[in-house]
């Protein structure tokens, strides 16, 4: 899942806004790319709530608990992104037939471009909160691991 929202931010789009032969046509390219992937996340995301369920469950102590409340937020962000903020985004895009030509300052451009701005806070959040408790839980097996190893 943080894999994921690391190679479409990384490498993804800038291939897709480099390679298409005109903006509008890599938007759509891409657009379409992460329509896709909200699909993918959302499987991720319910396959995650249900491991770290049962891992904050089997686990003796409150250590477990912060990584499936990180869940929950990356569950609800995920949510966010595929129920409101792309759908809205692609509408205020296909509005838009002549987006480029439009006047900066313009409101129809300035309405997509607030809800481009969220989308990538919202895919550069769920990436930091990712990759925390990615770290967060190497952490705690190499802890476990040295505990083991000492008795």
């Amino acid at each position: 899942w943080t894999g994921g929202l690391l190679a479409l931010g990384a490498v993804a789009a800038p291939a897709v806004f480099s390679a298409a032969p005109s903006r509008p046509l890599a938007g759509r390219i891409f657009g379409a790319v992460l329509l896709r992937f909200d699909k993918v996340e959302l499987a991720f995301a319910a396959a995650a709530l249900c491991s770290m369920t049962l891992l904050a469950l089997l686990a003796q102590g409150r250590r477990r608990w912060g990584g499936l409340v990180l869940t929950v937020v990356l569950a609800g962000l995920a949510g966010v992104t595929a129920f409101a903020v792309h759908p809205a985004v692609v509408a205020e895009r296909t509005s838009l037939p002549h987006f480029d030509a439009l006047p900066e300052g313009d409101p129809a451009k300035a309405r997509f471009d607030a809800l481009h701005r969220a989308s990538v806070r919202l895919s550069g959040t769920k990436l930091l909160l990712g990759l925390l408790l990615a770290a967060g839980r190497a952490l705690r097996n190499n802890a476990s691991q040295q505990r083991k190893g000492r008795s």
